[in-house]
């Protein structure tokens, strides 16, 4: 009987355990793009975001989800998709978050009223207390003007995110 072909399944071990280290190194590094990309975005928005008593800019953080690769950024005030989005007449949402936006519908109703809100502005503001009332009707019948704070610099990191993620299977 010839000599037949021997396999040394040893050397196979070795390169399972390289590619199973460089997949761990891959997820490591993706994660870390992920992370760095959404802090990007969150410092962007901190720094879009309008001011009244900085409330908004505070709210603004990224969570780690219980998944690698999971990141959230937000804004952790109940009033922050109407800043984004505007409300009433001056609601302005792009096509592709129309669906998420629908949740914020008809929730503009918190312990805080609406009068002692813009009353407190106004206060602020140094407005004088003749006009309060006036600036209070001409939001409750038209809404307030969207000021995007978020969604904008999501679409700007976007293509750095997703070319960080191809850098790192490279």
């Amino acid at each position: 009987m010839g000599k037949g072909f021997v396999l040394d399944v040893r050397s196979f071990d070795k390169v399972l355990s390289n590619l199973e280290s460089k997949k761990a190194d891959i997820r490591r590094k993706a994660d870390a793009a992920v992370d760095n990309n959404c802090q990007t975005i969150a410092n962007n928005a901190i720094n879009d975001a309008p001011v009244n008593m900085g409330d908004l800019r505070a709210a603004i953080t990224v969570r780690r989800g219980n998944k690698e690769l999971f990141r959230e950024v937000v804004a952790q005030t109940v009033y922050a998709p109407f800043v984004e989005f505007g409300t009433m007449s001056y609601v302005d949402v792009p096509p592709e978050l129309e669906e998420y936006a629908q949740q914020f519908r008809g929730q503009g109703k918190g312990e805080n009223s609406a009068w002692s809100m813009i009353s407190a502005w106004c206060e602020r503001k140094g407005i004088d207390k003749k006009a309060w009332y006036p600036i209070y009707l001409s939001v409750m019948r038209n809404g307030i003007h969207p000021h995007p704070f978020m969604w904008p610099n999501v679409i700007n990191q976007k293509p750095q995110l997703i070319n960080d993620l191809k850098e790192t299977i490279k």
